[in-house]
C-alpha cells in the first residue's frame, strides 16, 4: 500500500496504482528531456502498444454487464497476477533474489542491480517488445497473445474466425484457445 497526495487529498492505495501513476507522471519529464519512452536495449525488437487492444469498444469497457471480452482489459488488470508482474521487481523480495543472482548486496536503485533486472528479469515480468513506458503493465496481453500489431487489423472479422484453427498457421499470433499452444506460452516464463 501507498499513500497519494493528489489535488490535496491523501489516498491509501495499492502500491500498482502508484506505480502506474508514477510511470504517467513522470513519461512527458523524460520525453521533454530528450529520453526515448521506448527501451534501446533491444533496438532490434519494434515497440507496439496494446494502447488499441484496451480502448473502450475494444477490450477496455468498464460497463459491467459487457460480455467479459469486452472487458478483458479490466478484468486482466485487477484480478490477474500478470499485470503486477513488473511492480513485484521492485519489491524487498526481488532486491533479495537479484543480489543472490549478483552475489552481492545490492540496492534497488544501483546500477548493477537495473543491469540483472534487464537481463534476467524483464523478459519474463514485463512485455520486451511494449514500449517501456507501459511496462509496468507487466506480462500484458502481447506476452500470451502475441504481436498487438498483428491482432490489430483482422481479428474481428467474421472471415478471419471461420477460419478456425487455421487462422493462427504461419501468424505472429499465439493460439491460446490451444492447451498445448497456451501450456507452451506459460512454460517459457514459469519453466524457462
Amino acid at each position: 500500500m501507498a499513500i497519494v497526495f493528489h489535488k490535496g487529498v491523501f489516498t491509501l492505495t495499492s502500491f500498482h496504482t502508484y506505480a502506474l501513476a508514477l510511470t504517467i507522471w513522470f513519461l512527458p519529464m523524460r520525453i521533454a528531456l530528450g529520453e526515448s519512452p521506448v527501451s534501446s536495449s533491444h533496438p532490434e525488437i519494434q515497440a507496439h502498444s496494446i494502447i488499441g487492444c484496451k480502448a473502450t469498444a475494444c477490450h477496455g469497457s468498464n460497463v459491467p454487464d459487457s460480455k467479459n471480452w469486452q472487458r478483458a482489459f479490466k478484468i486482466w488488470f485487477d484480478q490477474d497476477p500478470h499485470s503486477r508482474a513488473y511492480t513485484s521487481l521492485l519489491s524487498q523480495a526481488s532486491v533479495k533474489i537479484v543480489s543472490r543472482l549478483a552475489n552481492e548486496e545490492l540496492l534497488a536503485s544501483s546500477p548493477k542491480y537495473l543491469d540483472v533486472l534487464a537481463s534476467k528479469c524483464i523478459s519474463c515480468h514485463a512485455n520486451e517488445k511494449a514500449p517501456e513506458s507501459e511496462r509496468v503493465l507487466g506480462a500484458d496481453c502481447q506476452v500470451c497473445h502475441g504481436d498487438a500489431e498483428a491482432w490489430g487489423s483482422e481479428h474481428y472479422s467474421s472471415k478471419w474466425k471461420a477460419l478456425g484453427a487455421r487462422r493462427f498457421e504461419n501468424a505472429p499470433m499465439f493460439n491460446v484457445e490451444s492447451l498445448v499452444s497456451r501450456a507452451k506460452i506459460c512454460c517459457s516464463c514459469h519453466i524457462g
